[in-house]
């Protein structure tokens, strides 16, 4: 046909291609009540790690180290120790074996296949990425004692003992708490860590937080660029991004404070704002209206667990003959 008319074939308008999106991964499947399990707050942990082996291998760190390791420093300065900022916020003791195993609740683990897809594509896209949530304090309890506002804590670690993470958010020096970015490569910046301020969240209400990261082997081209509402804040960036665990970006995670929290959106790309902010408008409404769950998964495990009273077999009653 197109040898027979070809004025007409070749004024066809080729079809629009439309621009494909990346994939989303979630590590939860629904919103999560997470309690403190500790006056510091709860550890939630991948669902192919499991307490017990947690719990031994921080004390068989600890029993060969002593916990002061060049591989902790990131931690260690998050903790405010070594000449680091002070945090004014909450923070486990993670080598503290006994606090954390107090902290730790299998019933907020996450879907590590998830964090792995994501991680894979990070890197297949060059280390870009954006993580999402939303998350909503419970009450009186959520909030800074002495500064009476809630200041959300989050810390993804990629291992535990030794406690390396990549991505932490506390109160530090910055009026309304920071995102913090760490890397287990060379890193060609001022400080161990990069960071950037979030706006203030919300008391009584949901807040919705988003972390992008362009990556670039250019330090002019990278950035970091914190969402909160509708709110923005951004720095460039000088540190290249390494994970300590390649598979997984993180295989821990630690909340601070008693909140609700959204699944935790990861999208291995870089989200330009305007992206964001059509995220953020199309649920503010809906979350308005959660207020729950009103009990955490763990409590919830528990309370449906049946209670069965062994009965002792009893040799002459099986014996005895039924009535007619």
């Amino acid at each position: 046909a197109a040898a027979n008319c070809p004025i007409a074939c070749q004024s066809r308008q080729e079809c629009f291609q439309r621009t494909e999106n990346p994939p989303v991964y979630f590590n939860w499947d629904r919103i999560r009540r997470i309690e403190a399990n500790t006056s510091k707050g709860s550890m939630c942990l991948s669902s192919e790690w499991n307490e017990r082996n947690v719990v031994q291998q921080c004390r068989d760190w600890m029993a060969s180290t002593g916990g002061n390791t060049p591989d902790a420093a990131g931690w260690r300065n998050s903790l405010g120790l070594d000449g680091g900022i002070v945090n004014r916020g909450r923070m486990l003791n993670v080598t503290d074996c006994d606090e954390l195993e107090d902290a730790i609740d299998e019933g907020c683990a996450f879907n590590a296949t998830a964090v792995e897809h994501f991680t894979k594509d990070v890197h297949a896209n060059g280390g870009d990425y954006t993580l999402a949530f939303w998350i909503k304090p419970l009450g009186a309890m959520s909030l800074h004692p002495e500064l009476n506002r809630f200041f959300p804590g989050l810390k993804f670690y990629s291992t535990v003992s030794p406690p390396q993470h990549p991505l932490t958010l506390s109160l530090w020096a910055n009026p309304n708490g920071e995102f913090r970015w760490f890397s287990s490569c060379d890193q060609g910046a001022r400080d161990i860590y990069e960071n950037v301020e979030i706006k203030g969240a919300a008391n009584d209400d949901w807040t919705f937080l988003a972390v992008s990261r362009r990556n670039s082997s250019a330090p002019a081209d990278r950035e970091y660029a914190v969402a909160t509402n509708l709110g923005r804040n951004w720095e460039g960036s000088q540190m290249a991004q390494c994970f300590w665990d390649p598979e997984h970006f993180f295989n821990a995670l630690e909340v601070n404070y008693a909140s609700l929290i959204s699944p935790i959106m990861m999208v291995p790309k870089y989200l330009p704002f305007a992206r964001i902010q059509e995220m953020y408008l199309a649920n503010v409404k809906d979350m308005g209206t959660r207020s729950g769950p009103v009990v955490s998964k763990s409590e919830v495990d528990r309370g449906s667990q049946i209670d069965i009273e062994k009965q002792d077999y009893n040799p002459r009653a099986a014996l005895t003959a039924p009535p007619i």
